[in-house]
This record gives structure tokens, C-alpha cells and sequence, in this order.
């Protein structure tokens, strides 16, 4: 178990499907929403519990699903050892991880982390600035600057979930077994995992983003920087480094950055009304507790 936690997320990043048989390794920004949601019905459970979430930082439907608080599906830690062994080594298990095409990665985690501007990310501050034009904010520009940055202070970057190394997350030298699935393979995957699970539960699309190929962002310098930084996911999901065809540039105009700004705001404030409400509430009860104790001491 010691060496397990050592080679990849840790514990919490693996979950234990027991009707589906099988070990999930988490991977963000790889799908890991969609195989949440989707193990959760595999497993049998009511997905509507997940909107009961007070969690202020989860302020999406989609998003939700990651409040470990309320995810009914268990991971390794959590479960007794009997359990363990079978997730960890039974033939009659899988093992999967899935992984996606390191450009496509890290530019996804740009855009919901930094782009995006979500409530809460204060660990990505400062972060690099936007680039202007006076058409706009200049995305690929805005996206090469950011790499440049990682480059420059990787430590800082590579040590958050999101933009740590795939490679770093799948214990392969402990689970030499591993399933690596490619994020374009999921609808085949659940296929399989419905067929064991005994019920038909087919991959949501979650948190899509834009809609943008990040891809198109690259040029010869940036994808040199990239590749240096995630050879080793490189290696480890089999994507060609020199696979991509620089595309025309991509400008959020005022409307349009106005409107993230307004969301990000909107998001902010309902993020502090709701970390405020909680702490009066811890208040009163605290004062509850006090006045109680009072009369029973006496004091």
C-alpha cells in the first residue's frame, strides 16, 4: 500500500467499483468527470444525490460529482482489505486509467484554471496575464505565455493535479496491469462496463469548456516546451509530439470577455455568500453550545 501511494495521486485517486469490478486511477483533466458520473449509475446509485452538494466551490451541475463528501463510490482507502486485494489483484478485475493527448491536456487546464477564472483557484494566483489586442484578449497568445511560465517555474505548476504529469498519476511499477484508455475509447469502455455492471449507462459529455482545439495554439517553440515538461506522458499515452497544425488565432472581443468576467464575479460573490452563511452558522451553534454548558456548570 505504501509503495502503491507513493507511485501515484495517492489513495483517494483510486476508486473501487465493486458491482462493475473495477479499480478507476482518477487522472483530471483526462475524462475523470465523466467516469465519475458514470461509475456512480454503474454502481447502482441515484446520481441526483450528488446536487445535495453545500459545497461552495463546485458551482456547476456538472461539477458536483467531485464533492467527496457525498460520492457514494468508495476509493481504495476506504475500503476493507479483503476488497483491497481484489481490486489491487484479482484476474477477474480491471485496472484502468484514462489518459489523453498531453497538448489536448494541458491546454484544457489552462483554459478551466486560468482562462476561466473559477471561484476558488487561489493557488493559480498570480498567474501569467492575458494577452490584449485591441481586438481582444488573444487566446493562443494568452495559452504560449502560460507555457512559458510552466516552463519557467514548473515546480509551482506541475505540483497541482491539474497540471501534474499523467505519467506520475498511473502506478504503472506497482500495477504493471493498469488498462491505459484513450479519452477517445470512453463510449467503447462503458460498453464493456455496463455488460459487467449489468445495467446500461452511457458516458456524459462534463465539463466541455469552450469548445476550443488547443492544439491550434502550438507553434514549434511552445510544443518544444511541452515536450520537455511531459515527455514522459508522451511516452506513456503514445501521442505523436510533432501532431499538430498551428490555426488561426482565436479573440475574445469585450462582449465576450465581459460576460466571463461577469460569470466569474457571479461566482465569486455566491462563493463568499456561501462560506459566510456557513460561518454564521457555526456561530450560532457554537453560542448554543456555550449557553448550554453554561447551565449545566452552573456558570
Amino acid at each position: 500500500m505504501q509503495l502503491l501511494e507513493q507511485a501515484s495521486g495517492g489513495l483517494d485517486y483510486l476508486f473501487v467499483a465493486e458491482r462493475t469490478r473495477a479499480l478507476y486511477i482518477r487522472v483530471p483533466k483526462a475524462a475523470c468527470t465523466t467516469m465519475l458520473w458514470g461509475l456512480l449509475e454503474l454502481e447502482g446509485h441515484d446520481p441526483s444525490i450528488m446536487h445535495r452538494s453545500k459545497n461552495p466551490l463546485l458551482s456547476t451541475p456538472d461539477t458536483v460529482v467531485h464533492d467527496m463528501a457525498l460520492y457514494p463510490v468508495p476509493t481504495l482507502s476506504e475500503v476493507s482489505s479483503n476488497l483491497r486485494d481484489h481490486a489491487l489483484t484479482d484476474r477477474q478485475w480491471s485496472r484502468i486509467a484514462i489518459v489523453r493527448n498531453p497538448y489536448a491536456r494541458l491546454y484544457s487546464a489552462w483554459e478551466s484554471k486560468i482562462l476561466l477564472r473559477p471561484p476558488g483557484n487561489r493557488r493559480f494566483r498570480p498567474a501569467p496575464k492575458l494577452v490584449e489586442t485591441e481586438k481582444g484578449v488573444d487566446i493562443g497568445a494568452s495559452f504560449r505565455s502560460f507555457v512559458s511560465d510552466l516552463s519557467a517555474h514548473r515546480e509551482r505548476w506541475m505540483s497541482d493535479e491539474h497540471f501534474v504529469r499523467q505519467a506520475d498519476l498511473v502506478p504503472r511499477s506497482v500495477l504493471p496491469d493498469i488498462e491505459l484508455v484513450p479519452t477517445s475509447a470512453i463510449p467503447q469502455l462503458f460498453e464493456r462496463l455496463s455488460e459487467r455492471a449489468g445495467v446500461a449507462v452511457s458516458p456524459r459529455r462534463s465539463n466541455k469548456g469552450l469548445g476550443i482545439d488547443g492544439t491550434a495554439f502550438l507553434d514549434d517553440e511552445t510544443a518544444e516546451k511541452v515536450l520537455q515538461l511531459y515527455r514522459a506522458d508522451f511516452e506513456l499515452t503514445g501521442a505523436d509530439p510533432s501532431a499538430f497544425t498551428p490555426g488561426d488565432p482565436v479573440v475574445l472581443d469585450s462582449v465576450a470577455l465581459g460576460l466571463l468576467k461577469l460569470a466569474s464575479a457571479r461566482s465569486a460573490r455566491a462563493v463568499q455568500l456561501n462560506l459566510s452563511y456557513q460561518q454564521e452558522a457555526r456561530g450560532r451553534v457554537g453560542g448554543t453550545v456555550r449557553r448550554f454548558g453554561r447551565k449545566l456548570t452552573g456558570r
